[in-house]
């Protein structure tokens, strides 16, 4: 270990600036991901215990004093933005309420389930979007880091060439420094690289499976929103 920081003391300035580059996307990475390990596993939790409760069948208000309990889960939060949406719906003037509910008007009925249904949609895109939150720094990582790594690699072995020049030597005092720094930065591309890849690709497989969920979630909720408009 003192030997590998002994050699990037003495590094170029290339190879320095690269491998601080490195540090700053791996300690990065790694915050990120921690946060998002927490975040899924709340998550996974919470979703469970709602929507055991959701296949009950509550009623309206008593599912809105329930998704007030939770923390992680995004379909508490898209049952309180609807029911917000719904109470201000409900409370409508006599007048507006006639005209938005009319029997007699098809027009109107045609037009109620695309009022809540672009809601709910719009609500779910909100907490996707939530969640897909600073992965795009990960997948960024995951391309960058591998060629900072190459460009410490080429500048490296460019230096290992200099000095063999300069010294009109193929020895090992020669080349050794600049093929030292050459791997170093290397394998601290991969280092950096690696992780962020796997975390990337287990957080996306998360919200793909929460991403489907929701979508059942929204034609369910969908039906209790019409369920609770004709009671």
């Amino acid at each position: 270990m003192r030997e590998i920081i002994s050699i990037v003391g003495q590094a170029s300035w290339v190879a320095k600036i690269d491998l601080l580059i490195l540090l700053i996307l791996s300690i990065t990475s790694w915050a990120i991901i921690f946060e998002k390990i927490k975040l899924f596993r709340g998550l996974g939790k919470e979703n469970q215990k709602f929507l055991l409760y959701f296949n009950r069948k509550p009623s309206w208000a008593d599912l809105f004093k329930h998704s007030r309990e939770y923390r992680y889960s995004p379909f508490p939060r898209i049952i309180l933005r609807i029911y917000q949406e719904f109470r201000s719906w409900t409370s409508a003037t006599s007048e507006n309420y006639n005209n938005y509910t009319n029997d007699n008007n098809p027009s109107h009925a045609r037009k109620e389930p695309i009022a809540f249904g672009p809601l709910i949609e719009g609500a779910i895109s909100r907490e996707i979007s939530l969640l897909e939150k600073r992965l795009i720094f990960l997948s960024t990582t995951v391309s960058v880091s591998p060629f900072l790594g190459l460009l410490g690699t080429v500048w490296g072995i460019m230096t290992a060439f200099i000095n063999m020049g300069m010294r009109g030597s193929a020895n090992i005092a020669a080349v050794g420094p600049g093929i030292a720094e050459a791997l170093i930065t290397t394998a601290a591309g991969l280092a950096v690289a690696i992780p962020a890849l796997f975390a990337y690709n287990y957080f996306v497989d998360r919200l793909r499976k929460i991403s489907d969920e929701l979508d059942i979630f929204s034609a369910e909720l969908l039906q209790l929103v019409e369920r609770e408009r004709s009671s």
